[in-house]
């Protein structure tokens, strides 16, 4: 294997320092010995593994004779990584979770590697090479999950000027509105040489041209003031339209992205953080592009041609009055990283709350029954004084640096009025020009304010919002589709996992060696304690994970061959957590085939006998559902959620525990729908209820992320292991409540 797109510009420089030709294993942590995001080298060669230290530059060297063990310690956020030589233990790195697997494969290959043998499987090269691009080359931190977004090195800039190429589709009005803000700019321009030096110079002067024409002046002004409000509302009415056309491009490229991202990436994710993000952060970001900007703008073009103006008039007072100017930019140049960080702050702790508000909202009856609302307003008190703290850290922050800034600018205006008035008495500046001037300042002052909030506050915030939406439409989902993928047409069913190894986190596996087969029209019953891995297995069949090692096949095909959208036509999933989107009862069974007909929906919930019920609701199959609306019972839903199934009309069904909440008589009706349904298909089925599986083909055990037993039910009762013993205590509870076989 190749390290050496995987390797910084240090570690090249060391191996040349060092004289290495050949570097056998090469991985390197993202955290120091004191916990900093700086990385410690591991690398091979000759059989001496070398610990380079990035940081302080020190590095030790370690051959075979001492080492006997290496241990990983896996702590809440880090992990460590450890070499034993008797008695003794050493900390040679610590590491980040974004980096347990690659600390993994370095654990596993490292005495391997020291004794000679550089084998290495496939699988863990396609891992280091696809966890080398996960981390930030600049800073060493890992990026956001499934990005190349780093939060400490993105800048602003970038973040600005991907936000621009929004509002540049829509470049023809964008255009328009620059127009018409210079046009703004230059009657607010016009408007203190008019009330300055035209009215006192001019109007006013017995020597000025307009002498005595009071009339014509206030004519001219208030032309001047009407053209102004004229643009002002054809900019608002311009405005209104582009910004809810960048509000909607902006909201459906998240979502859709968020559609596109696999089932990993919402792993650690809560619901109020991505509400947030599609609603609130796109809401700051357009408002931002489509009035903060041009406002931006305008004052810029202001200010500009202002000071032009007030510099032609008497330049050294210009000159003064600028030198605040300066000095606003380094304050705020200084206070930024803080500002950013407090807005980031914000953010989180807002989206903990709204988190913890959906969670209440979703979970009500569970409250109300079991009184836990006191305990649900301390909660929220909690969450929500730390939303308070975090605010009002950052509007102490802001009003420490606000008046000072004011401050400093303010005394702009002191200048003017004392140098000014000085060169006024002393004859280097008529009435009618200090005049101008102190209006032109005024006009400058207030653009300038606005310009250091745009650059203090509002720009820190919004880039914040703008690295979060970013994180979700730059988001790289893990199940990647192959560039020619193959159409399943007329499959047979056959399913096959073969030595099949997965893990949500790289250090805790969840299934080792699974290998088993169904074969067309057949059916498989997976058994295990809660928690086994029964559900990953199905989830793993259907590319919602992709697995570690081994090979899923469908048809002999590797599914990850195989179109994602062709592998989920034909395979159907019926869960115990039964999804019913809010809408009509007619649109939730199309939602599995949109272009069903009427009578097709029919007969898919005859199959399902949910026909039946459906026909006693107010208004049939347009009978809405949801929130707000006819609430179904369990077994309802679920008879729906079989019809969506029956509709698809998919070769490979899965039921998931798709009976475990039902009562008898339920349970039994939607027995009789699930057999219905299997007929002619190839069917896995989970269940805790083994009475559910009396009748399939071929059953599993799973325990301790292993198959320790396979067979028909018959055999395996005959086996007398663990598959037994369900089966033994199960048939004691049903005599205890007297049911008898």
């Amino acid at each position: 294997m190749n390290f050496e797109n995987s390797m910084n510009t240090f570690i090249k420089k060391m191996i040349q320092e060092l004289n290495i030709d050949e570097v056998s294993l090469y991985i390197s942590s993202d955290m120091n010995l004191n916990k900093e995001y700086m990385p410690i080298h591991f690398m091979v060669s000759q059989q001496t593994l070398y610990v380079i230290d990035e940081q302080t530059g020190q590095m030790d060297c370690y051959q075979k004779k001492d080492i006997d063990q290496i241990q990983i310690e896996y702590f809440v956020t880090v992990g460590a990584f450890n070499i034993l030589k008797g008695n003794k233990r050493k900390t040679l790195a610590y590491f980040s979770k974004a980096k347990s697997q690659e600390m993994a494969i370095l654990e596993k290959y490292l005495l391997r590697f020291l004794n000679g043998n550089f084998a290495m499987d496939e699988s863990d090269v396609k891992v280091l090479n696809k966890n080398n691009e996960k981390i930030c080359p600049k800073c060493h931190r890992p990026y956001e999950p499934g990005t190349r977004i780093c939060k400490k090195c993105s800048s602003n800039k970038n973040m600005f000027l991907r936000l621009l190429k929004y509002g540049m589709k829509y470049k023809k009005g964008f255009i328009g509105i620059f127009i018409l803000l210079v046009c703004s700019s230059i009657i607010g321009f016009i408007t203190p040489i008019m009330t300055g030096q035209v009215l006192y110079g001019e109007v006013l002067n017995q020597q000025g041209s307009f002498y005595d024409q009071v009339l014509l002046f206030v004519i001219v002004y208030t032309l001047l003031k009407i053209i102004g409000i004229v643009f002002d509302m054809i900019y608002g009415r311009t405005i209104a339209r582009l910004s809810t056309n960048v509000c909607y491009d902006l909201k459906v490229d998240v979502f859709q992205s968020m559609q596109r991202l696999s089932l990993k990436f919402y792993h650690d994710k809560e619901t109020g953080d991505l509400m947030g993000r599609v609603v609130w952060d796109v809401d700051n970001v357009f408002d931002y592009i489509v009035s903060t900007i041009p406002a931006f703008f305008k004052n810029l073009l202001q200010i500009v041609g202002i000071l032009a103006y007030l510099f032609v008039i008497q330049p050294l007072l210009t000159l003064l009055i600028m030198i605040p100017i300066p000095i606003v930019v380094v304050i705020f140049i200084k206070a930024k990283p803080r500002v950013r960080k407090y807005w980031e702050q914000n953010r989180i702790k807002e989206n903990k709350m709204i988190s913890m508000v959906s969670d209440t909202l979703e979970g009500f009856r569970v409250v109300k029954v079991f009184s836990g609302s006191k305990k649900e307003v301390k909660k929220f008190e909690k969450v929500s004084s730390d939303v308070k703290k975090a605010f009002t850290r950052q509007r102490h922050f802001n009003a420490k640096i606000y008046p000072i800034t004011q401050l400093i600018i303010s005394f702009s205006v002191i200048v003017a009025w004392g140098i000014g008035g000085y060169f006024a008495i002393n004859s280097r500046l008529d009435y009618g020009e200090l005049a101008t001037f102190i209006t032109g300042l005024n006009l400058v002052y207030m653009p300038l304010e606005f310009i250091v909030n745009f650059l203090f506050d509002h720009t820190n915030r919004v880039m914040n919002c703008a690295r979060r939406i970013f994180e979700i439409i730059d988001g790289n989902s893990d199940i990647i589709e192959k560039e020619h993928p193959i159409i399943l047409k007329d499959i047979q069913g056959k399913i096959e996992f073969r030595s099949v190894d997965f893990a949500y986190e790289a250090h805790l596996p969840i299934l080792k060696n699974i290998s088993f087969t169904v074969e067309p029209n057949q059916s498989l019953g997976i058994v295990g304690k809660t928690g086994v891995g029964k559900t990953t297995i199905v989830n793993l069949l259907t590319r919602l994970y992709d697995v570690v090692s081994g090979q899923i096949l469908i048809d002999g095909i590797n599914i990850k061959d195989i179109e994602l959208k062709s592998l989920h036509q034909n395979i159907s999933m019926i869960s115990q957590d039964t999804y019913l989107f809010k809408g009509s009862i007619l649109d939730n069974i199309r939602y599995a085939r949109p272009e069903a007909t009427f009578e097709e929906v029919i007969e898919a919930a005859k199959m399902a006998s949910a026909h039946e019920f459906i026909m006693k609701l107010p208004n049939g199959y347009d009978t809405l559902i949801g929130e707000g609306e006819i609430n179904l019972s369990g077994g309802e839903r679920q008879r729906l959620s079989i019809a969506r199934a029956v509709l698809l009309n998919s070769k490979i069904i899965i039921f998931d525990e798709a009976t475990a909440a039902m009562d008898t008589k339920t349970e039994k009706m939607i027995q009789e729908a699930i057999y219905r349904l299997q007929k002619n298909k190839t069917v896995i089925m989970i269940a805790h209820r083994l009475s559910t599986l009396k009748d399939v083909d071929h059953l599993i055990i799973i325990e301790n992320k292993e198959i320790v037993e396979e067979g028909t039910m018959q055999e395996l009762i005959q086996n007398k292991k663990q598959f037994y013993e369900l089966y033994r205590i199960q048939k004691e509870a049903l005599k205890h409540i007297g049911v008898r076989d």
